[in-house]
């Protein structure tokens, strides 16, 4: 009798197709974080002396996210809110980037007062350059025109192996 041979599996990559370590190379992993440090307001933005905020961090419609998602953070004049020991994280992004592709990324982020009975307000806005190739974290003030609200952020963007 005859020896079968049997077959294991088919073939299921293209033609030149190969997963050798330089395949896998050509992207890079990049993670984008921004967390709140402080909240603080000097002014009176409603009847009540209250002012109700929410910050809106990314681009819509895909990567828009607000802080705190549902609800507000209220301050009354000279008032300041600080999350604690650790930062309140409004905006994290995981990036896959071909080599010599640009590294600085713009993120925009703004600050916004809720008003019941009118269309809510933007306190203020920028655009928040983030370089992933420094890999180290920064500290940026968002504030608005007249100074009177102000949002401590801190960026951090760099590679990641995960």
């Amino acid at each position: 009798m005859g020896r079968r041979v049997y077959v294991k599996g088919k073939k299921t990559h293209a033609k030149g197709e190969s997963f050798s370590h330089e395949q896998k190379a050509r992207k890079d992993r990049y993670y984008i974080n921004i967390g709140m440090i402080s909240l603080k307001t000097i002014a009176d933005y409603d009847l009540d002396w209250t002012g109700e905020f929410y910050i809106k961090c990314g681009q819509w419609p895909r990567y828009q996210i607000r802080t705190p998602s549902r609800g507000t953070i209220q301050l009354e004049k000279n008032e300041a809110f600080q999350p604690g020991q650790n930062e309140i994280s409004l905006y994290t992004q995981f990036l896959h980037l071909h080599k010599g592709d640009d590294k600085i990324i713009e993120i925009p982020i703004s600050i916004w007062e809720r008003d019941l009975l009118k269309k809510d307000k933007k306190v203020a806005s920028t655009k928040i350059k983030v370089n992933l190739s420094a890999e180290k974290s920064e500290y940026i003030i968002v504030q608005d025109e007249k100074e009177r609200t102000k949002l401590k952020i801190k960026v951090f963007g760099g590679r990641t192996k995960y």
